[in-house]
């Protein structure tokens, strides 16, 4: 009997340590997970709104320019990322990539991005996140511009414009 009770505590602890463990994914896991480009955005400044389609046609913001609709972001591991320029290019020294820093904060409501400018057109980008999964996310984020005056070619105007980027995993 003595042999039977210790033979059957061997047998499960033994099933008990095969037990499998599964680490849950996480929303940094998802951003991790491909590659993610713009399908639409809006971008809005106090004189003037854009209206941004995926073909990425009519407008002056630097981002959205024709020749970044083949850019993409990879989010890597420890808070580094890539930008992937596509194969048009807006000027020809333009980088292939060029890296840059990230965090979710705020319980994942806050995505912020330093040193992104090829991809935003902006240096920093601080953004509210909304509805991210592993395919899909929505960046709003506001940034400070010179524009032309409309009312005056030989004037500038500083304005914030607010963008709102709807994201996709490819």
């Amino acid at each position: 009997m003595k042999y039977f009770i210790l033979s059957l505590s061997a047998v499960l602890l033994f099933a008990a340590s095969c037990t499998k463990v599964t680490t849950p994914v996480t929303q940094q896991d998802w951003l991790r997970s491909g590659k993610w480009k713009i399908t639409s955005a809006k971008a809005v400044n106090k004189s003037v709104a854009f209206s941004i389609s995926s073909t990425y046609a009519d407008t002056t913001l630097y981002q959205y320019n024709s020749c970044n609709a083949g850019n993409y972001l990879v989010f890597g591991a420890n808070y580094g990322g890539t930008v992937y320029t596509g194969s048009s290019k807006c000027y020809a020294s333009e980088p292939n990539n060029e890296s840059f820093y990230w965090e979710l904060v705020n319980n994942g409501n806050n995505l912020n991005i330093y040193n992104a400018d090829v991809f935003f057109g902006t240096t920093s980008v601080v953004g509210k996140v909304t509805n991210l999964s592993r395919n899909n996310f929505t960046l709003a984020y506001s940034y400070y511009i010179t524009l032309p005056d409309p009312t005056n070619s030989f004037r500038t105007v500083n304005d914030t414009i607010a963008v709102t980027a709807n994201f996709s995993n490819n």
